[in-house]
């Protein structure tokens, strides 16, 4: 029979969480003793970017401003252009392969 669900003692800790409010000054004491963002990393279960911004929130501030003035980056998000360009990446990957041989050329097929 499964185990009922574990009250948590804080709203806040419903386990979808990795750091807490508290986590900050322990993260920091940590890098402090090891100088190690990766090392730091791995001790808390978090990525090498998370500690970066906690350990330097300025980096942090410097990203947001820059999402705030591209807006994500259309670049990415144009499925119009995007879906073009990959379009044709596919083909030119398909000839290289029907010309080596490798993938079935329907110009070359033979009748049995």
């Amino acid at each position: 029979m499964p185990q009922a669900a574990r009250p948590y003692a804080n709203p806040m800790d419903d386990g979808r969480r990795k750091l807490h409010p508290g986590d900050d000054e322990k993260i920091r004491s940590f890098y402090a003793s090891v100088h190690s963002q990766r090392e730091t990393a791995a001790k808390f279960g978090v990525s090498r970017r998370t500690i970066t911004f906690i350990l330097y929130p300025e980096r942090l501030k410097i990203v947001q401003e820059k999402r705030k003035k591209t807006k994500y980056s259309q670049k990415y998000y144009n499925s119009v252009v995007r879906g073009e360009a990959w379009r044709d990446t596919m083909r030119k990957y398909r000839q290289k392969k029907r010309e080596k041989g490798l993938l079935y050329n329907p110009n070359k097929a033979s009748i049995s």
